[in-house]
């Protein structure tokens, strides 16, 4: 007899493969195995719901997403409660405690807490020669970043280590279900009183590894709701569309116009580019990671494709459903432009050349001295014949020089700006053109303080950008 160890991700994909070979009452004892080990697990819970759906059990599904939905919203993962939270109103649509709930859990957090600083262009907080005063410019200080999970792009959070359980190969199954036959794949009365027992068994149950004190005030890390009223919220809630999309199912495909942005609530999704030899992977998403804001914001094509890797369940955010509540709460427009914007900024800051040289632990207070600039299409960024004023880096959107059309991360101004040479071509936007703005004293205190920041702007100068 052979243990074996199965993280709760791989059991609940273990369960969903055998719910779609139809198998629903192998299905349903590998859940409650599972959730005797770790009764306090909301993925468990989540899947025990999705069972009881398809086997026409919707009361039994209901309850078991009601408790994955209470047990996320105790742990402050509000993305994955939320998604709980669709799945039941999808089976009755008048239901609105859980709604409620999640409202009043919000409500209390936001009222304790201080959102978490985020980058502001607004204001500078300190001076920027102070604030590399003590910065050693050692190379490797340098150029050191945070190491992200492979699973972690598109700004989500670090995800901790997940829970495992032991499963013997040819273990019997538990006294309880001894009364289950196997010759039979569906779900009848016997099992419907398993769920039974254990949500009865389980109620009340609270998880031993959470303080849901200290958990409220992670909840205003989501941005995009900490800023909203309880009642704008409940009304975001309930037109964010919940859709599961099987492996290997694209959720968005490069080169498709959209105008939604999305966040994984359950599963992982890769995303790839086309190239000339195929398809060329660029990242994997984990649960809460957000992506798609380009198209929110410009309705621009699809840069990249983004494909299930997993059963994933997905929360969208389309500009149609959003416009409407934009009418009734107008601060929405702010805060969903504003999450947007920085999202896309923080990535930029971290993946082009010129600003992924910044020191990591003082990157958001150094983003702080520069400013962001949008344009439409057809703006000029620099005129022909003027001297640059700063070194500019696109977030998103493009910037023509002659023939030569430059992208997001892509850098200019830096030549004109160093050699105090006008510029001899028309920087033109080519649509909505969002772009950082580098002074040319902060330009030069940078380089003066960072040796990897200094060479990436020599560069550019030497490559007439």
């Amino acid at each position: 007899m052979t243990a074996r160890e199965r993280s709760v991700s791989d059991v609940r994909r273990d369960i969903l493969g055998i719910v779609a070979q139809g198998d629903l009452r192998r299905a349903l004892r590998l859940c409650l195995t599972a959730l005797r080990q770790l009764p306090s697990e909301p993925q468990l819970w989540l899947t025990l719901g999705d069972v009881c759906r398809q086997s026409d059990q919707p009361d039994r599904a209901i309850r078991a997403w009601e408790r994955s939905a209470e047990l996320f919203a105790a742990r402050g993962a509000l993305i994955q409660a939320i998604s709980a939270n669709k799945l039941i109103v999808e089976l009755d649509p008048a239901h609105a405690r859980t709604q409620e709930q999640l409202a009043s859990l919000y409500g209390r957090a936001r009222a304790t807490s201080e959102p978490a600083g985020r980058p502001s262009f607004d204001a500078v907080e300190v001076d920027l020669d102070d604030l590399l005063a003590e910065h050693s410019i050692e190379a490797a200080e340098i150029i050191e970043d945070e190491t992200p999970p492979a699973t972690e792009a598109g700004g989500a959070a670090a995800a901790p280590a997940e829970p495992t359980l032991i499963f013997l190969d040819e273990a019997p199954p538990p006294p309880a279900l001894e009364i289950l036959d196997d010759e039979e794949t569906g779900i009848g009365d016997a099992e419907a009183e398993l769920v039974d027992d254990m949500l009865e068994t389980t109620s009340g149950w609270k998880d031993p590894g959470s303080d849901q004190g200290e958990l409220l005030i992670d909840l205003p890390d989501v941005p995009i709701f900490s800023e909203l009223p309880p009642n704008a919220f409940i009304e975001v809630v309930d037109q964010v569309r919940r859709a599961r999309y099987f492996p290997g199912e694209d959720i968005v495909t490069e080169g498709d116009r959209g105008d939604s942005f999305y966040v994984i609530a359950q599963g992982a999704a890769e995303v790839v580019k086309r190239g000339v030899d195929g398809e060329v992977a660029l990242a994997v998403l984990g649960p809460g990671t957000f992506f798609g804001e380009i198209a929110f914001l410009t309705g621009s094509e699809r840069t990249a494709t983004v494909r299930a890797a997993d059963h994933c369940d997905i929360l969208e955010f389309s500009r149609g459903a959003m416009e409407t509540l934009m009418a009734r709460f107008p601060s929405l427009r702010d805060v969903l432009e504003r999450f947007c914007r920085e999202r896309l900024i923080d990535t930029v800051v971290k993946t082009a050349p010129l600003l992924s040289t910044l020191p990591a632990r003082k990157r958001a207070a150094i983003v702080r001295h520069f400013r962001a600039l949008e344009f439409s299409d057809g703006d000029q960024v620099i005129s022909p014949g003027s001297i640059s004023r700063a070194v500019y880096v696109i977030v998103f959107g493009g910037v023509r020089v002659g023939v030569d059309e430059l992208g997001p991360c892509a850098a200019f101004g830096a030549s004109s700006l160093v050699k105090q040479e006008p510029e001899l071509e028309a920087h033109v936007a080519t649509g909505r053109t969002l772009v950082l703005e580098i002074s040319d004293d902060v330009a030069r205190t940078l380089a003066e303080r960072l040796p990897e920041f200094r060479r990436e702007l020599e560069a550019l100068v030497e490559q007439g950008y």
